[in-house]
């Protein structure tokens, strides 16, 4: 499994990144153009970009597809498997041989109320740690990370299954870094450790530009 860590400063003008557009599925496109707010507008074209550089480290031909419950996946290969996930300005990139899922969130207190969409066991693990903070979203993004594995959204309860007590068939691997929770959960049970790479939006434009000019032998 191959990981990419994208940090952005979510102030910056996203008309700056309107030439970057057209490299983005229309779908996306059409997304982009309902958000109201810069930081929303932002987020949905370096989701799409990061995907994009993401996915042409396996391959050039790059069509992207959904499933009847909105996970996205490459219309003609069932070889590479991607998650994408945000928080804040923190993005977050998974890509493997078998179907994968990606979480990243921001490390935060006062998230006891959502306990209840935990498990006993899990609610006991967050209680009981000497970091409850850090515990929490160790779990909570694995929770989500395996959700985004199977591709059903919401109409998984999180209650519904347990995280830490070994009974999914599937690896998890978390990782704290700059105040974050990272989770990638992987359909293969015995995966062994992800490789990470970390990109500025500066590197991420620059593969873009580059991507842009092999395929359509111009400049953005």
């Amino acid at each position: 499994m191959n990981i990419l860590i994208l940090h952005a400063d979510l102030s910056q003008p996203s008309d700056e990144y309107r030439k970057y557009l057209k490299m983005l599925t229309q779908e996306r496109q059409e997304r982009i153009a309902r958000q109201h707010g810069n930081a929303a507008r932002l987020s949905l074209i370096l989701k799409g970009l990061l995907m994009l550089h993401g996915l042409s480290q396996h391959t050039t031909d790059i069509r992207i597809s959904r499933t009847q419950h909105g996970k996205p996946y490459l219309s003609d290969r069932d070889d590479i498997h991607f998650s994408l996930s945000h928080s804040d300005g923190a993005f977050a990139f998974a890509c493997d041989t078998c179907p994968v899922g990606i979480d990243i969130q921001r490390i935060e207190g006062g998230q006891k109320p959502a306990l209840r969409f935990f498990t006993e066991n899990e609610r006991q693990a967050v209680l009981e740690s000497p970091d409850p903070d850090r515990r929490f979203f160790e779990i909570w993004t694995a929770k989500e990370a395996y959700v985004k594995l199977l591709g059903t959204g919401l109409r998984t309860a999180l209650r519904s299954f347990d995280v830490l007590d070994g009974g999914l068939s599937c690896s998890f691997y978390t990782e704290i870094r700059g105040g974050y929770a990272i989770t990638a959960c992987s359909e293969n049970g015995t995966a062994p450790q992800p490789v990470i790479s970390t990109l500025t939006t500066e590197q991420l434009m620059k593969s873009i530009s580059c991507r842009y000019k092999e395929t359509n032998g111009g400049q953005l």
